[in-house]
């Protein structure tokens, strides 16, 4: 599930990537496909980082990756993985069965007008300790004012 983020043209935003219920996942791949004309992704080496560790993932010892597949591509979006070296089940850090996972940062393009940006998952892939788990995904956006 992706979270919502709130932001003017030129600011840098983030939104957050949820798994949400008791799902006994070691790792999660998926692509956060999104409209180029009004976001870009705030790049490996920006203040966030394009993809960042969520306080669930960080706690439960996670590796969390992105990659940017920006304009020229026939899509844009971001691939993200997040893995567990030592096989571990993604964390609840406040109990709450959203595990916050992972963050996307984008930059709102300077000539985004005023409305709503969605960010959709795509090719989602939740690994538990026996296989794939079936999941639900739910779209995200950033609302431009």
């Amino acid at each position: 599930m992706f979270g919502n983020a709130v932001g003017s043209p030129g600011d840098v935003v983030t939104v957050p990537v949820y798994m949400v219920g008791d799902v006994p996942a070691v790792g999660i791949q998926f692509e956060a496909h999104f409209d180029d004309s009004l976001l870009a992704p705030n790049g490996p080496n920006g203040e966030p980082a394009e993809v960042s560790m969520g306080p669930d993932a960080a706690e439960s010892g996670h590796a969390m990756r992105g990659q940017a597949h920006p304009r020229g591509a026939a899509a844009c979006f971001i691939r993200v993985l997040g893995i567990s070296l030592a096989n571990a089940l993604f964390g609840d850090v406040d109990g709450d069965a959203h595990r916050h996972v992972a963050n996307l940062a984008f930059i709102i393009r300077d000539d985004a007008p005023p409305g709503r940006a969605m960010i959709w998952p795509v090719d989602t892939t939740i690994a538990g300790m026996g296989g794939a788990i079936v999941h639900d995904t739910i779209a995200g956006s950033v609302v431009v004012e």
